[in-house]
């Protein structure tokens, strides 16, 4: 049973690696969210060497601690509005698309899109790693379509099938004038 959970636990430790532990910024991961993260490992080396079984209930409360920073993280500041506001000319929104490979988002009549990051992931939910190795056009104006990539070296991280990959696009939408 032992050698069991010194497995499992030696695949969760891979994966977390393998999604969400790059130290570094290019992947897309904040210093407050890897140092939620690296607590997080710690925790876990640490129950695998008393010899403890994970709890369910506590590595969930892990994750939505993650995910809350996060989320915080992600938010949009009056600063960064502000700024956004001040480059396109207008009231900026930001808004957020996901969609599997393949996907396409139009933009609405009246509208453009200045792209303000892509990420990827294995799935709804899951950790997100920055997009940086395609460009994607500065700004779009009404009509014009955002395809989401059918490959990127950073979906190759978080998954083999690049058919599984979740893209999320996150935009300032603003009126033309």
């Amino acid at each position: 049973m032992r050698v069991r959970n010194r497995y499992i636990l030696s695949l969760i430790l891979v994966l977390i690696g393998l999604t969400c532990c790059h130290r570094s910024l290019a992947q897309g991961v904040p210093p407050s969210v890897q140092a939620k993260i690296d607590s997080m490992q710690a925790w876990i080396a640490q129950e695998a060497e008393a010899g403890r079984p994970m709890e369910q209930e506590a590595l969930e409360a892990w994750n939505r601690r993650i995910r809350a920073e996060q989320d915080r993280i992600n938010t949009l500041s009056e600063a960064d509005r502000k700024q956004a506001e001040k480059s396109v000319g207008s009231r900026a929104e930001l808004k957020q698309f996901s969609g599997m490979t393949g996907t396409a988002f139009t933009v609405p009549s009246g509208k453009a899109w200045k792209i303000r990051r892509v990420t990827c992931s294995a799935g709804m939910g899951d950790y997100q790693i920055l997009v940086k190795s395609i460009s994607f056009p500065d700004q779009l104006s009404e009509g014009d379509v955002l395809q989401t990539p059918s490959f990127s070296s950073e979906a190759a991280l978080v998954a083999e099938d690049q058919s599984e990959i979740m893209y999320t696009f996150e935009v300032l939408e603003f009126d033309l004038k």
